[in-house]
């Protein structure tokens, strides 16, 4: 918690974003306790989410998505 009262107060720093699943379920208690806004990777990530699919969005087919070619094996 030193190192997230740092970067607000060094560097201006205005949330925490944590960065690891591992950290899920931690951000309400350190929102409590550091009185700054704390994202919760896997919150986001289910919001996100849940934003594609009401928007109906996918992934590109084209490029790397792309359905493979069939190919004839001889």
């Amino acid at each position: 918690m030193a190192l997230a009262h740092r970067m607000v107060e060094e560097d201006g720093a205005e949330i925490i974003i944590m960065g690891c699943a591992a950290m899920a379920g931690y951000s309400d208690e350190l929102e409590h306790e550091l009185r700054f806004p704390v994202l919760d990777p896997l919150k986001v990530t289910l919001k996100v989410t849940e934003a594609l699919v009401d928007l109906g969005l996918t992934h590109s087919r084209i490029g790397l998505y792309a359905s493979p070619t069939p190919r004839e094996f001889k």
